[in-house]
Parts: structure tokens; C-alpha cells; sequence
């Protein structure tokens, strides 16, 4: 049997894909999240290959996993990796990418609606029922929304506001694209490289950007302030995209009229500032990053985290989701 040292978040989140993993041959043990706790356990059991999930991975554990082992994330993100220390180390970094885009472009949806109607809910369970018809804060049909990021999850999201709500979608994405052929496929009626030519003109940003250093609070103070005052922010991709000390600010002074975020830069959510915590706001939705989290979408990940770790013992690295190919150079396998 093959140990993968797997945290125990993930273990939770598809208890069923990992048990069954035993009959090809990998013993799949749930393990503590702390990185030291990874680490700790990838020793004990003298484990090559560890699925991790969306915590900061910085130091240990790039010490414990021997060369040519795998660090799969269990996601399509991989910036809680030091890819960096995991080349020099000689571990494969892998993810699982594609598994996820329908279930956080639906949940953006879901935030979007939610927006739109107020987070109003006309009737309840049991005795608490009350009539109380009240006026829906606004329509989605013919408002703009600007889509920052026009990869797999961002043209899901337009597609269905587009030709589901017949929102006017544009999509803002800095690498070269067909313009003709998403706007076909996915009801974009423009699309641009640069965010600040249509920020003034949305009702409604939903951001689907990577996290890296040059995507690093892409919403800042100047262009919260360049956004209309009735605009709403929502972010379902990665809490550093997003400057939290402007967002509170520019919330507070009704620079825009609110937020919906299930991602934030520290996670559990902590305030990115004393005095500037989020939660007190009452023009904010607050989500505790679980856009992905639904069963389907988590035993697909778990699925594809495994069959990368298959790979790996088999050396099949060709047919694996590497995000750091630079590795196989290091561990003698390019």
C-alpha cells in the first residue's frame, strides 16, 4: 500500500473517494492541518505523497516530503504552495483543474441573485411564517456586469447572466483572446485588457482572477473609487485580488453600495486591520469559502488528486496536472 498523507479537511469533504482508494492501492490517512502536524505525519509514516488543501503551506513540509513525492492540491489554486521551495526540493505540486468551474460559477450566481433580491427571504418554516411583502431591491435583466477574468469559471458566469438574466456581460482579461468567438460563445458584449476602462460603467464586478503577485489587490482604493456609488463587488476567487482595508473603507463611505465575498487574505477571515473588520458591516455578504464545496465538485477533486498521485507512482508524469514542470528537472525525470 501507498501512504497518502491526506489533511483532514479534505479527508471530510469526500470521506468516500478516499476510502475507495484502497483498492488500488493507496492507503489514504486523514492528518491535522497545522503544516508542522503535515509534516510530522508524512515522517512518521514515511509518506512520498500528501493531498493538502487551500492553507499557506511555507516551510516544513517541503522538508518531510522526499524528492520526486507530490503535494496535490485538492483545488484548482495553487498559491498556498511555494513552488519555489517545492522545485528545489524536488516535489511535484499538482491540482485539479476544470473539476470546480460549474460549482463557483453557480455559487456567484447564487451571490449575484442574492444581491439583487436583498438576501430577502417572503416565508419561513413553522409558526414564524409572516406575510410580509416588501419591495425586491432591483432586476438583473439589461445591468452590467463586469467579469474580471475570462477563464473557465468567469465564462460560465457570463454565459448564464448573459443569456439566462440578459444581463450585458463585459469581460475584462489581460491575455490574448478571440473576442468574436467568447462573445459567441459565452453573450460577452465587449471585453477589454484593462479593468479601469469599464469599472465606472458596472453594476455589478465579479472577480475570477488568479492570485499572484501582479493580480495582488487588483481591487484597490482607486478603483473602488472609480466604480459606481450603487455597485456591488463580488469575490469568488481569491481573497489577496482584493485590497480588505480599501474594500471596508470604501464600504463604510458608501463608495459602493456592497460586497459578497467567500475568499478572503487570511482564511479563517481575520481583519486585515485593526478597526477594519468586515463582519461589522451591514452592506456585506460573508461567505466562508465554500463556492466549491459540494459534494459532486469535491469528489471530482478528490478524484483527480489521486489519479495525479497514481501517476506519480507509476511515473506517468506526462499525464499529470503539474503546475511546476521545472521539478522534473530537479528530480532527474525531464
Amino acid at each position: 500500500m501507498t501512504i497518502v498523507s491526506t489533511t483532514k479537511n479534505c479527508y471530510a469533504k469526500a470521506t468516500a473517494v478516499f476510502e475507495a482508494a484502497a483498492a488500488y492501492g493507496l492507503d489514504c490517512r486523514g492528518i491535522d492541518e497545522p503544516e508542522a502536524d503535515i509534516a510530522a505525519g508524512i515522517r512518521e509514516w514515511s509518506s512520498r505523497y500528501a493531498v493538502v488543501s487551500v492553507y499557506p503551506y511555507v516551510g516544513e513540509i517541503y522538508e518531510a516530503i522526499p524528492r520526486g513525492g507530490v503535494l496535490a492540491r485538492f483545488g484548482v489554486g495553487y498559491d498556498s504552495i511555494d513552488l519555489d521551495k517545492a522545485t528545489a526540493a524536488g516535489i511535484i505540486v499538482t491540482n485539479t483543474p476544470g473539476v470546480l468551474s460549474h460549482a463557483v460559477a453557480e455559487f456567484t450566481i447564487y451571490l449575484l441573485l442574492s444581491i439583487a433580491n436583498g438576501e430577502v427571504f417572503h416565508g419561513s418554516s413553522g409558526q414564524s411564517f409572516e406575510w410580509q411583502p416588501m419591495l425586491r431591491p432591483s432586476e438583473l435583466r439589461a445591468k452590467t456586469l463586469v467579469v474580471a477574468g475570462c477563464g473557465a469559471i468567469g465564462n460560465r458566469v457570463a454565459r448564464t447572466a448573459a443569456l439566462g438574466l440578459r444581463m450585458n456581460v463585459v469581460g475584462v482579461e489581460v491575455c490574448d483572446f478571440d473576442e468574436e468567438a467568447l462573445k459567441t460563445q459565452y453573450g460577452y458584449s465587449r471585453i477589454v485588457k484593462d479593468f479601469d476602462e469599464v469599472a465606472g460603467s458596472a453594476d455589478y464586478v465579479t472577480l475570477h482572477v488568479p492570485s499572484t503577485s501582479s493580480t495582488r489587490h487588483f481591487i484597490n482604493a482607486a478603483r473602488l473609487q472609480a466604480m459606481k456609488p450603487g455597485a456591488w463587488l463580488i469575490n469568488t476567487a481569491r481573497g489577496p485580488v482584493v485590497d480588505e482595508v480599501a474594500l471596508y473603507d470604501a464600504l463604510a463611505d458608501k463608495t459602493i453600495a456592497g460586497a459578497a465575498l467567500d475568499v478572503y487574505a487570511a482564511e479563517p477571515y481575520m481583519p486585515a486591520a485593526d478597526g477594519k473588520d468586515l463582519r461589522t458591516l451591514p452592506n456585506i455578504i460573508m461567505t466562508p469559502h465554500v463556492a466549491s464545496a459540494t459534494p459532486e465538485t469535491c469528489a471530482a477533486m478528490a478524484e483527480r488528486a489521486l489519479q495525479n498521485v497514481r501517476l506519480a507512482v507509476t511515473e506517468s508524469y506526462e499525464q499529470m496536472d503539474i503546475v511546476n514542470p521545472a521539478v522534473l528537472d530537479e528530480i532527474g525525470q525531464g
